[in-house]
């Protein structure tokens, strides 16, 4: 939180002993020649926010106009403090109880609305001498001042990022400091590469562009040399309901002759954005959305994560991320009674566990694993008379996870979502029509590493990759170019996400009693498969490393991942 004003350090006094305390205040921003605070006449911390001091991180309490930052041990020599406390402790920061540190400026930053007034980290040093009763702040970044306006001729228009790019100047990442307590910071980059050119401002919450613009600052590592060309993307939701993007991209450059920079440390340049009709639009019509019959037409979207469910409780939910899966830890590796209520998540199921009752032998969630006393996977699906050889659609519907559960973070309704069949596996991933991205057309998935985790990119019909990152490769490519092919952080991959791409993390899968592949996936489809030597099975689908399958077929007991769709209704 950039702040004016001033706060309080507690060493390990009582919080009545102010003797020991050390007052904190900070410059405030310029811009185009004047004086002015970041997010409007009050700029404020926030309880919570963490403050790096000593090398020891404090947290930040705010009573009335005062804020005080609590919870360390004691402070000796000279002072110096950072903010936010992850500059200093992020990879690639150095030096930290030096004057010469090393610090991380961050490429991505969360960011919220209080009213009209953004909340907005920026980086920030202080410094003071031994003994010290006060302790100036000063920022550390410069700032592109962004004011996005609807001019799409729509009543509501909702901001969901802001990106700023350089094609080669260095805007994030490692830079050096010099520090003192009586003259201004000095900030100097160390590390102009490719992935250090971008930054990103997102908000978890879209913000409601109102008024003649919606003002977003964000903050850049300060730029040396007389210009500075960069480009401007917001990505502006259309709506609060399925938000399709309006992707509106703008070059500026950027001249300053203060201090022979382009835009200088503690210096805002403004630029402005209209997001217009014309924009670039992934719309609301097809953005996430994935053919599943090209006869029909039929289309679906997925769901935000795997499936999870919780026997204790009987709940079902949706993984808060795409690349969030359980894996080999409790409760997917816990097995026999206990499973029937325990308090651990699962994302593993046998085929059909959806706890409707279909007749058969193993239809509750916590049933995988299980052969079954020699019925070779016959106790899974839905029973026929004498056959358990049908697919869960239609009469048998309600055993699919979907359409008979109600999803707490889903709708929290039965019937919202389903799984899909091995066919509709097999036309979203070979066969339909779909963007061209890095030169191949028709763009299906790739292998790829998100926020560290291994898994499949499968890519809408129509997908616009973000400007500020790097092109997938390997695309539609089965048996090579495995997980380290791409390669993409969390900031990444938001943006990936917002344009409709879906991610699917390796899950592992159960056997007889036993985790089992923990670096494949595995995904249930709800069709059923021929009978193999006396062994029932169902179609998933399948991939690894070096290997791809639209259309595999396993042991019904196995206990595999859900990812659910929602069909589309035009």
């Amino acid at each position: 939180m950039v702040f004016l004003g001033c706060l309080v350090v507690m060493t390990g006094c009582r919080k009545d002993d102010m003797a020991g305390g050390i007052m904190l205040t900070t410059e405030s921003f310029v811009q185009d020649g004047m004086k002015t605070s970041v997010v409007g006449d009050e700029v404020h911390w926030v309880n919570g926010d963490a403050v790096r001091i000593n090398g020891q991180t404090g947290t930040v309490e705010v009573s009335g106009s005062t804020a005080r930052a609590v919870g360390f041990e004691s402070l000796s020599g000279a002072i110096r403090g950072y903010y936010p406390s992850s500059i200093i402790t992020a990879t690639g920061a150095a030096n930290e109880n030096t004057d010469s540190p090393t610090i991380v400026f961050p490429h991505r930053y969360a960011s919220s609305f209080s009213g009209s007034s953004q909340i907005i980290g920026l980086p920030m040093v202080g410094r003071a001498s031994e003994g010290a009763t006060a302790i100036l702040f000063k920022h550390l970044s410069a700032a592109v001042n962004v004011r996005v306006k609807n001019s799409t001729g729509r009543e509501k228009l909702y901001l969901d990022s802001v990106i700023v790019v350089s094609a080669d100047k260095q805007l994030c990442g490692a830079a050096s400091v010099t520090m003192s307590s009586s003259d201004d910071p000095t900030v100097s980059g160390k590390s102009n590469v490719e992935a250090n050119r971008s930054v990103v401002v997102y908000f978890d919450e879209p913000v409601l562009i109102s008024g003649d613009y919606l003002q977003v600052q964000v903050p850049i590592l300060p730029v040396a040399g007389g210009e500075l060309t960069f480009k401007v993307y917001t990505h502006a939701l259309m709506s609060d309901i399925y938000p399709g993007v309006a992707k509106a991209h703008y070059s500026y450059n950027y001249s300053r002759a203060l201090s022979n920079n382009a835009l200088g440390r503690n210096v805002m340049g403004t630029v402005q954005i209209a997001v217009t009709g014309a924009s670039d639009y992934v719309t609301e019509v097809n953005r996430g959305l994935f053919t599943i019959n090209k006869t029909s037409g039929a289309k679906v979207r997925f769901s935000q994560g795997n499936l999870q469910y919780q026997a204790s409780s009987g709940t079902w939910r949706f993984a808060e991320n795409q690349y969030e899966y359980i894996g080999d830890a409790a409760g997917n590796n816990i097995f026999g009674d206990s499973r029937a209520t325990q308090s651990a998540w699962i994302d593993l199921y046998g085929w059909g566990t959806s706890g409707w009752n279909n007749g058969n032998a193993l239809y509750e969630p916590w049933n995988n694993g299980q052969s079954g006393s020699g019925t070779y996977g016959h106790g899974y699906g839905p029973r026929v008379g004498y056959t358990s050889n049908v697919s869960l659609v239609d009469d048998y519907a309600e055993s699919d996870w979907g359409v008979y559960n109600s999803i707490s973070n889903g709708g929290s309704a039965a019937g919202l979502w389903r799984t899909s069949t091995s066919v509709e596996w097999q036309v979203i991933l070979n066969s339909r029509d779909a963007s061209t991205i890095n030169g191949t057309s028709n763009a299906h998935f790739a292998k790829a590493s998100v926020n560290g985790v291994y898994g499949l990119i499968i890519f809408p019909d129509a997908y616009a990759h973000p400007n500020c990152v790097s092109l997938p490769s390997n695309i539609n490519v089965i048996g090579s170019g495995g997980w380290t092919s791409n390669v993409y952080l969390l900031s990444d991959w938001k943006e990936m996400e917002a344009m409709g791409a879906v991610f699917l993390p390796i899950t592992a899968r159960t056997g007889v009693e036993t985790l089992l592949q923990l670096t494949t996936g595995n995904y249930w489809s709800t069709t059923v498969a021929p009978v193999q030597n006396g062994n029932a099975r169902a179609f998933c689908m399948y991939f690894s490393n070096l290997d791809f399958s639209a259309s595999s077929s396993y042991f019904r007991y196995y206990g595999m991942a859900v990812r659910l769709v929602k069909d589309i209704v035009e």
